[in-house]
């Protein structure tokens, strides 16, 4: 399965595909390929799980698909979609299977990320998570501070950065966005790349009402 992202309309897409045609460029590269159109319709790839599993699927096997999206997007005005598939073979061992799910944004932050899982009938059962920014690029989305100037040691005070990374972040005064990597090494370390980031926005969404981002980043740049 595969997970793709079109920013401009913000909808999401699911492809189901054999993993032996997504393994074959011939197939997957074809211009008749699922994942071939949506690029070609303005989506990105988000994140393919495509890793082994213990169950295989079957031809007209039901399976339970469910979407669980992070607390900053809302998939048809809920966040949770539950929703069955039926494997046809002629078509996932083909050009494979599309599912089109348009999403609205909350609070105007347009970060998507979530979780899908699938079961089948006869055992199979995969969960993934999936995030369309790596984690620096949704703390500055979030922070409305995407591409700007900032300071990073409000974020690392937070965060409740451990004392010796935040010597790390004073002494070496590099570009904010190197230097935002490390007060989230600990959140790292401990929910991994893909864990769905929305539970930073407790910790983090108030210093842009604060203003003490880009207010201190001047005084520290210009000293």
């Amino acid at each position: 399965m595969s997970v793709l992202f079109k920013e401009d309309s913000f909808e999401l897409a699911l492809v189901f595909m054999s993993q032996d045609i997504f393994h074959e460029p011939y197939y997957v590269e074809h211009d008749a390929s699922a994942l071939v159109q949506l690029g070609i319709d303005g989506f990105g790839l988000v994140c393919s799980t495509d890793g082994p599993t213990d169950k295989r699927i079957y031809n007209n096997e039901s399976l339970k698909v469910s979407v669980r999206l992070g607390q900053t997007t809302n998939c048809l005005a809920i966040n949770i979609a539950v929703f069955d598939v039926t494997v046809e073979s002629h078509v996932w061992w083909n050009t494979g299977r599309v599912i089109m799910l348009p999403l609205r944004a909350i609070n105007d932050v347009r970060i998507l990320c979530g979780k899908i899982s699938v079961q089948g009938q006869y055992g199979h059962n995969n969960e993934s998570n999936f995030c369309e920014q790596e984690l620096r690029g949704y703390v500055r989305c979030l922070l409305g501070v995407k591409g700007a100037i900032f300071n990073v040691i409000p974020i690392a005070q937070k965060l409740g950065t451990p004392e010796g990374l935040m010597k790390q972040i004073t002494n070496s005064w590099k570009d904010e966005n190197e230097q935002l990597k490390i007060p989230l090494q600990p959140w790292l370390k401990k929910n991994g790349e893909k864990k769905d980031p929305a539970d930073l926005r407790k910790g983090l969404e108030d210093l842009k009402e604060e203003g003490k981002l880009s207010q201190i980043a001047v005084n520290v740049h210009t000293n």
